[in-house]
């Protein structure tokens, strides 16, 4: 038994406030279980399949190392699907040390 809706009673709110943010609870939390599903599946992919296809570093790794990665691909899906369908390449260093090396004499 909830004691919200005696206390919203008590204060002279409506149910209908009290059921619009339950209804605004259920919502977000459905969003939060579709990301982490999403993110689940995009991570095993990542893990398992992509990381060493966009990763030199993680070409000759063990499957304990790529499962290492799956967490934090499964967090950051958004970003690894888009740098998956880009195809990038490893992002290149921009010091002052670089750009001097790179200048014409």
């Amino acid at each position: 038994m909830s004691l919200a809706p005696a206390v919203a009673e008590l204060r002279g709110d409506t149910c209908v406030d009290y059921l619009g943010s339950a209804m605004l609870a259920v919502v977000a939390a459905r969003l939060v279980e579709v990301y982490a599903l999403i993110g689940v599946v995009v991570g095993g992919w990542f893990a398992l399949r992509a990381a060493p296809r966009l990763d030199p570093a993680a070409r000759g790794a063990s499957l304990a190392l790529r499962l290492l990665l799956w967490p934090g691909a499964a967090a950051l899906w958004p970003w690894v699907l888009v740098r998956a369908r880009r195809g990038a390449s490893l992002p290149v260093e921009s010091t002052a040390h670089r750009r001097a090396e790179r200048a014409p004499s």
